[in-house]
């Protein structure tokens, strides 16, 4: 595993060593890629939302109104104000909770040059440290063992800092 991990990153540092804005290029378009659907989903849901919560707000006088002609029961004001009330928090709750997550979406993806500034210093790296997995790496996915072929294999993700994964790697073993 640790030969895998050093052997990754030692391939993105002098990757970007000898191609810094092409991999940036490819990075953006990846992660853009992946962001894009969820982006656009979350942009919809927000403004769907926030619509909503202008209708309830217009609905208000109108309820109001309703009770004062005596069109509605105090009971029947009381129930739907009460529903009116809940369906806003709701939806405040969800679209703030959006607008969140959209925001950090856009800001990993203008943080992709912080990546490959923290890669460039491991070009020829020889060791694993705990300090440089720290800075690097948010996370390592390690898949059961399989057979494929007659020989185990893993797979073997890791998500870097910045800009997650960067593709699957495989660890066979032919025994």
């Amino acid at each position: 595993l640790e030969a895998v991990i050093l052997r990754d990153i030692r391939y993105h540092a002098q990757l970007i060593q000898a191609e810094e804005q092409a991999v940036i290029s490819r990075v953006f378009r990846m992660q853009n890629k992946n962001n894009e659907q969820l982006i656009e989903r979350y942009q919809t849901n927000i403004h769907s939302g926030k619509e909503r919560l202008k209708e309830i707000d217009s609905l208000y006088p109108k309820l109001f109104e309703e009770k004062q002609r005596g069109n509605i029961t105090a009971a029947v004001f009381k129930k739907l104000m009460s529903d009116y009330e809940a369906e806003q928090e709701k939806i405040q709750t969800q679209t703030d909770a959006l607008s969140k997550e959209l925001s950090t979406l856009e800001k990993n993806l203008q943080e992709i040059p912080k990546w490959t500034d923290a890669m460039k210093k491991y070009t020829s790296i020889q060791t694993l440290t705990r300090n440089i997995v720290l800075e690097l790496i948010d996370s390592i996915e390690v898949s059961e063992q399989y057979i494929k072929d007659g020989s185990k294999q893993q797979d073997i993700i890791i998500n870097y800092k910045f800009v997650g994964n960067m593709g699957r790697k495989r660890i066979a073993d032919k025994n």
